[in-house]
């Protein structure tokens, strides 16, 4: 938590990245905060408290931003836990304190002890720890790395920042050439609506013509002794020639206006493609930037196993030192008689063999010394006797376990490639990816490190990872082991299983695809009897004739309120 920051907007996110570069570290945790209540802070202190010692809470010890108080309450509960008195508060104190049932005060601290309320989630059963302070040795935000790999890193990444800045760039070229294209076609669709408009008038101005034609006409007809219907009809035919080219002229500019119109979303079309193709290099590019801060991590890790190599060489390098000199001091007559000796290392080594043979020739103040050396020599050779003589004896309970890992092995990668064929299966069924792999020990007579590991895929554009708490969700983890339990039904005989509350903490799409297996399975022929037992099921799941659900506490017939038969009825796709 130490090492985390806590962010409210992307500025911030970027503000704190910007922080690690110029302190050159290379770790960050960030928490997004969304929560924007002020923080209550003392508001589960009360004075009852004081009497056991209590001082204050956490969260009144230290003054911060809401969003971090709001982020340390969420996650460290700074808020329901105290700080007390270590000559007051003791083990009994505070059990004392809690059965007291003051208020939402869980944890106590002090300079000595802490004090932890445990409960249990089956039977609720509560218990009491004491754990005593311990110091905390750690390193905000990793360590620091090799200069020179530092400045590889930099440029590497200062590369990946100029590329992604030139990809921000043409994309906002792009969506600024999609932002006129876009204005290009509202002027157009909006001349499009003036031709349309200018289209419609000659169709009203004819309607206008036909009903004054229709005037004429019966004026015509009362005055048609004293009419030239000669001339009228000359004129109206003239008055109708000019409407009709009137007409297709403003149906060539309607063409004309509908060929810029499917010119323009062409090019909207290329434009969006062009913005789409530049997205997905961004992407790239920003998987590369991740690569890099995992070869920086890995950097920091070697410099570190490297410094911790040199610090350990350097304690022996000095002890060894410190040892020379408390048996022999360095006087300048050694150290004239240092320079006179040879530098190298097998002339060294032929000199103190030749010391250490004018040594032995030496007469030993100790009679006893030939008589224990003599000793020695003869427990050396009686132990070289004993040596040789089981010799022949583990050689051959080697070729035994040899001969007994050969027929086991394969056997078992048999075995395993069964389940992992039947886990993938299974795991497909449901919409994600899965094996079962045999993990093997570098030293392979170490049967006792052979272990089981299940891979797991639940998002596309991932690789298969271990089955783990740390990746995978309480749900992502239990649809995992259900479909391995199910894998398993063929290769293992028993007379009854059950499975307890499975489908707790799994989203109800994954439930609806798990119980479905399960019943599958439950129902193939040969197959012992399932039990599964839940507090609750979901409603219109999938049944078969092989299937009975009973409702612990409720008869066949359940009471009219709980309508349990209508619930559990079969689904109907």
């Amino acid at each position: 938590m130490l090492s985390s920051y806590v962010i409210d907007d992307d500025q911030e996110l970027l503000g704190a990245i910007n922080n690690l570069f110029k302190t050159k570290r290379w770790h960050l945790m960030c928490n997004n905060q969304t929560d924007t209540n002020e923080h209550v802070r003392g508001a589960n202190f009360k004075n009852e408290y004081k009497a056991y010692g209590v001082s204050e809470t956490l969260d009144l010890t230290f003054t911060a931003p809401n969003c971090v108080m709001k982020t340390l309450v969420a996650l460290n509960r700074v808020d329901k836990a105290a700080i007390a008195d270590v000559k007051v508060m003791d083990a009994a104190k505070y059990q004392e304190m809690v059965n007291s049932k003051l208020g939402k005060i869980g944890q106590v601290y002090t300079t000595k002890n802490v004090f932890i309320e445990l409960r249990s989630r089956y039977n609720s059963k509560v218990t009491f720890e004491t754990e005593e302070m311990r110091s905390l040795n750690f390193r905000l935000f990793g360590a620091q790395v090799d200069r020179e790999d530092m400045e590889k890193v930099k440029r590497d990444l200062a590369e990946a920042r100029s590329q992604v800045q030139e990809l921000q760039k043409d994309q906002n070229d792009i969506v600024e050439q999609s932002n006129a294209l876009k204005r290009r076609e509202m002027e157009a669709e909006r001349a499009w609506r003036e031709e349309k408009a200018r289209l419609n008038k000659p169709k009203s101005d004819k309607q206008r013509l036909e009903a004054k034609l229709r005037s004429l006409q019966e004026s015509y007809k009362l005055a048609k002794a004293n009419t030239n219907l000669s001339a009228t009809r000359e004129q109206l035919k003239k008055s109708l020639a000019t409407l009709a080219t009137q007409r297709a002229q403003q149906v060539q500019t309607y063409v004309a206006v509908l060929d810029a119109l499917f010119a323009a979303r062409k090019e909207q079309d290329l434009a969006e493609l062009k913005y789409t193709d530049t997205k997905i290099r961004l992407m790239h590019y920003k998987n590369i930037e991740a690569q890099v801060r995992d070869d920086c991590d890995k950097v920091a890790d070697a410099h570190d196993e490297i410094a911790e190599k040199k610090q350990r060489s350097a304690r022996q390098c000095k002890e060894a030192k410190e040892e020379a000199d408390a048996e022999a001091p360095l006087t300048e007559e050694l150290k004239k008689k240092m320079e006179s000796m040879p530098d190298d290392e097998d002339e060294l080594l032929k000199e103190v063999e030749l010391w250490e043979e004018k040594a032995s020739a030496v007469v030993c103040n100790n009679p006893t010394a030939m008589q224990q050396y003599k000793k020695y020599e003869a427990e050396k050779k009686d132990l070289k006797e004993k040596i040789a003589a089981l010799a022949p004896t583990v050689n051959g309970g080697q070729e035994v376990i040899k001969g007994l890992k050969e027929q086991w092995l394969p056997q078992l990668q048999k075995v395993l490639g069964e389940i992992s064929v039947a886990f993938h299966t299974n795991c497909r069924q449901v919409g994600i990816h899965g094996e079962v792999r045999l993990r093997e020990p570098d030293d392979p007579d170490e049967f006792s490190q052979y272990a089981l590991d299940i891979h797991v895929k639940f998002r596309e554009g991932e690789p298969l990872h271990a089955l783990d708490k740390n990746r995978q969700s309480g749900g992502e983890r239990a649809v995992a082991t259900m479909l391995y339990l199910i894998s398993l039904q063929n290769l293992t005989k028993c007379p009854f299983r059950v499975v307890d509350e499975i489908n707790q903490g799994m989203d109800p799409k994954n439930e609806r695809k798990v119980f479905k297996q399960m019943v599958d399975s439950a129902s193939e022929p040969s197959t012992p009897q399932c039990f599964l037992l839940t507090p609750k099921l979901l409603n219109g799941l999938e049944y078969n004739d092989n299937v009975t659900v009973l409702c612990i506490f409720n008869g066949y017939r359940p009471g009219a309120g709980l309508h349990l038969q209508s619930e559990l009825q079969p689904y109907t796709p």
